[in-house]
């Protein structure tokens, strides 16, 4: 299953717009990389794809990692060049990075305080709980990287959930799926 199909299977119908945004904020990567942007048939190519890695402190200042407008695929190949040496200068040994991916850290903006275990607050993205990250710890998932979340804005907003909660949280992480696996025999063609 792959990244996509996790999130379309796991994120949860909610009956409102409000009721999403008050139990899931908005979470934000301030940096990544743009798109590419197609000089031969003006196509914008870009990911949904969060690293589990920070953002060199050189390039957080660059235009190109801030805004992500999309550019030309030489200026992109020069970018992800000059990124992917300063992220193995510090040892991480960084195969590849494409258009469109996120660095950390990760902010959440949101109007109650959180209580749910699982936040679908990012495109590509989910934020767990303490409790559910030591579970996956505790089975010793492979194929998973847990980043902390930066509280950023929590408000002090009421708001009654439309399920049981079983604790307060606290701490937030994002669980960053490194892996996919291939396709059941048979569903290639589906």
């Amino acid at each position: 299953m792959n990244y996509e199909s996790f999130w379309r299977l796991n994120k949860p119908n909610y009956k409102s717009m409000r009721q999403e945004e008050f139990i899931n904020g908005y979470a934000e990567h301030p940096y990544g990389l743009p798109g590419i942007e197609c000089n031969k048939c003006g196509q914008i190519w870009s990911n949904v794809r969060v690293l589990p890695y920070s953002c060199p402190e050189q390039f957080k200042s660059k235009k190109e990692v801030l805004i992500g407008s999309p550019i030309p695929s030489s200026d992109h190949r020069l970018l992800q060049q000059d990124i992917l040496h300063a992220l193995n200068k510090g040892g991480l040994g960084v195969k590849e990075l494409g258009p469109g991916d996120d660095f950390q850290p990760v902010f959440l903006d949101i109007k109650t305080k959180p209580k749910a275990d699982f936040l679908w607050s990012a495109l590509g993205s989910v934020l767990v709980s303490e409790r559910i990250k030591v579970v996956f710890e505790n089975q010793k998932v492979s194929g998973i990287t847990f980043v902390p979340v930066i509280m950023r804005k929590v408000g002090n907003k009421n708001f009654k959930y439309p399920f049981d909660i079983i604790s307060d949280n606290i701490t937030y992480f994002e669980m960053i799926i490194n892996t996919s696996s291939k396709y059941p025999p048979g569903a290639e063609n589906t």
